[in-house]
């Protein structure tokens, strides 16, 4: 019967495929659309702030100051280990800008992702139809919309994501083929490609689920063929470098997970952001006809196919990317999303057209050729508006695509004598800003209001990637929205309105740190100073009212007195403590109640939560001149 399956399922005579046009017709059905998405990403080549901060890292770890942003501030500011490894080696061996390293290099990853998606799909479509023509229809969902050709590049690790996708598909595909189709006997799987399945978590960190699905697979499948010393050591080699990674990670930054994920509160759920985020991603491309296209025209048939000889190993390994995929964007909308525009539904939605990256030509999978008309339309006309940001509801939504072409730091004025770089000096001044690559507010302020014990000059500011790349790696920035500033992004998140001003707007970047903490860590106490010597409120919003005169200089003590307080101390500790072997075993035992502590917002009550219900001497001092004075 299931000869039988195979001789009607094709729609046309496919003798002529066998000849030398025909096989050139095979390659070429497939091989444009890659072409086509190689040119379109590099036509949209860009580097975002994000980018910038890897490059910056990379400096530091070339200066012998570690992975960190600030010199003698351990924060893990990155979130891929792997994609920094990448750029590092990559930028020692190869005569290329750094800059121009991670666009290409994450150009070319992409690529590679696509394609051995393509030769994982055909591995298993193959055992339907194993001469039949088989059409893109996964490549040409996942390469037909906007927002795959933008981050494609943007100096990000994307291309790594997709590559291990894809790699990982292919190894799976490739193990599964042993099954002999009888009992579910599998040849083991080596422990090399155990290693490859091991390595989500080092390439992004929610990627961890899949190399723990894919482990779980391969360990079931192949239960009655390999003993448990086999099994022992294939887990070991797929757990070891992540494993290894974690030891150094909660040893050197004190933290359990990066900080980046602390500051985005990555395990906090907002479900009603995080669907107007799906809906910013899939309504524009009419996204829905793919993806139901796909499901309905490729998954399910291929799994039936697949099941009908006798090929169940593989049939789990296609599902498990459906699942994965979708347990992905599920993730993605629990948390929140981004405020850039579908940037992290991107691996989701690869790891769902990937199976299917080429199907075959033939009627069981006629539903899925749907995919072909609406690619174009996609690619030709669907697109979201074109105005930079996007406003829906309460939410903003960024559009990266106007930034086409921007790719060192000269692209952005950062270069020395670009427009944003010639107002930065080495002069005893603080700077602050706000940057949005090639849009800059600063200011500067006497010298005799900072700490004596702050390196110069000193820098206070957000979007710092651009400008923390253009600058001197020991320059000192003060991240205030947290992402390289451990203290910041330790801050307890709030959900109410702040002086009328809607909170979580802004996804990822809902920390803004409170004036009166800018103060305490920054100005000398006792300085006289005016609202001008300190940074506006963040436009996005306010974690506490904002106030002045009087009730400022008492919120600024109790800011200082709670940053006294033990367990802030033990926090900043963890990070700026020469590391000698006492204090990575310190940060070692620390790291789970460091990762977890939040400190609330108002300096008060985070006086009140770590040092008791006492007032303390800033306090007192600062009410008691208020009293006495004229």
């Amino acid at each position: 019967m299931g000869e039988t399956m195979v001789r009607a399922a094709p729609l046309t005579d496919r003798r002529w495929l066998d000849t030398g046009l025909g096989r050139l017709v095979r390659v070429g059905i497939v091989a444009v659309p890659v072409v086509v998405l190689a040119a379109q990403a590099y036509r949209y080549r860009w580097v975002t702030d994000d980018g910038f901060i890897y490059f910056r890292v990379v400096e530091q770890l070339q200066a012998g100051n570690g992975p960190v942003f600030n010199a003698g501030e351990r924060v893990e500011v990155f979130t891929s280990p792997l994609w920094l490894a990448v750029l590092t080696v990559a930028d020692v061996v190869l005569p290329l800008h750094l800059e121009w390293l991670a666009v290409l290099g994450g150009i070319g990853l992409s690529v590679v992702g696509v394609v051995m998606a393509i030769l994982g799909a055909r591995l298993l479509v193959r055992h339907d139809l194993p001469d039949a023509l088989l059409l893109p229809i996964g490549v040409l969902a996942f390469g037909a919309i906007l927002p795959v050709w933008v981050f494609l590049s943007a100096g990000l690790e994307n291309g790594l994501v997709f590559a291990w996708i894809g790699t990982c598909l292919w190894a799976l595909a490739r193990w599964a083929d042993g099954a002999d189709g009888v009992d579910g006997a599998v040849r083991p799987m080596r422990a090399g490609w155990g290693v490859l399945l091991g390595l989500g978590w080092l390439v992004r960190p929610e990627l961890v689920v899949f190399s723990a699905a894919f482990l779980a697979l391969v360990l079931l499948a192949q239960r009655r063929v390999q003993g448990w010393r086999s099994r022992v050591a294939f887990v070991a080699a797929s757990v070891a470098l992540p494993v290894a990674y974690q030891v150094f990670r909660m040893g050197y930054f004190g933290m359990v997970v990066s900080n980046t994920a602390i500051a985005k509160e990555g395990t906090d759920f907002r479900w009603g952001r995080g669907w107007a985020y799906l809906r910013n991603f899939t309504d524009p491309y009419w996204l829905w006809l793919p993806l139901l296209a796909m499901v309905a025209g490729a998954y399910v048939p291929l799994v039936r196919a697949l099941r009908a000889h006798g090929r169940s190993v593989s049939s789990w390994v296609l599902l498990a990317f459906l699942g994965l995929g979708t347990f992905s964007g599920l993730y993605v909308v629990a948390v929140g999303g981004d405020y850039i525009h579908a940037r992290l539904f991107l691996p989701a939605y690869f790891a769902l057209c990937a199976p299917v990256a080429v199907v075959a030509l033939a009627r069981r999978y006629a539903i899925a050729l749907v995919v072909v008309p609406w690619a174009l339309a996609a690619g030709l006309a669907l697109r979201p508006p074109q105005d930079f940001v996007q406003l829906e509801g309460d939410y903003l939504f960024v559009l990266p695509a106007p930034r086409q072409g921007l790719v060192t730091r000269d692209d952005y004025g950062w270069g020395e004598g670009g427009e944003n770089y010639s107002w930065f000096g080495d002069d005893d001044y603080y700077y602050s800003y706000f940057a949005t690559q090639g849009r800059v507010r600063r200011w500067r302020s006497p010298d005799a209001l900072l700490r004596p014990d702050l390196p110069r000059p000193y820098v206070i500011g957000t979007a710092m990637g651009s400008l923390g790349y253009a600058i001197d790696p020991d320059v000192r920035i003060l991240d205030t929205l947290g992402l390289a500033d451990a203290f910041t992004a330790h801050l307890a998140p709030t959900s109410a309105p702040v002086n009328g001003t809607i909170r979580h707007w802004l996804a990822g970047h809902e920390k803004p740190l409170p004036t009166p903490w800018v103060a305490a860590r920054v100005l000398r106490e006792g300085e006289p100073f005016d609202a001008g010597d300190l940074p506006p409120p963040h436009p996005s919003g306010q974690l506490i009212p904002a106030t002045e005169g009087e009730e400022l200089q008492e919120q600024i003590a109790w800011a200082r007195a709670a940053l006294a307080c033990p367990a802030i101390q033990r926090l900043q500790e963890a990070t700026s403590e020469p590391l000698t072997p006492g204090r990575f075993v310190s940060n070692l035992f620390d790291a789970v109640d460091n990762t977890r502590m939040r400190i609330p917002a108002d300096p008060q009550d985070a006086y009140r939560r770590y040092c008791g219900d006492d007032i303390p001497p800033e306090v007192v001092a600062v009410t008691e001149g208020r009293s006495t004075g004229p």
